[in-house]
């Protein structure tokens, strides 16, 4: 998978777009956390109807990605 980002003062700053492993495109609909952990830069958005924890491993230059359903308040 690859995600497009904006990234005006550094890599990453803002996830526009995943591609899927499978093909599959979804614009990222609303960005509804971000944080900076050991790891990387970790985004959680929502895209395609669902909350989606996006990690970008600095390091090793790698997206990783965890689906998950977006919960009703």
């Amino acid at each position: 998978m690859s995600v497009s980002c904006r990234s005006e003062y550094t890599y990453a700053q803002e996830p526009l777009r995943i591609q899927w492993s499978d093909g599959r495109q979804e614009d990222v609909a609303r960005v509804l956390g971000r944080s900076i952990v050991p790891q990387g830069r970790r985004f959680v958005v929502s895209a395609g109807g669902r909350r989606v924890e996006l990690l970008y491993r600095e390091a090793e230059g790698l997206w990783l990605a965890r689906e998950t359903a977006i919960r009703e308040a």
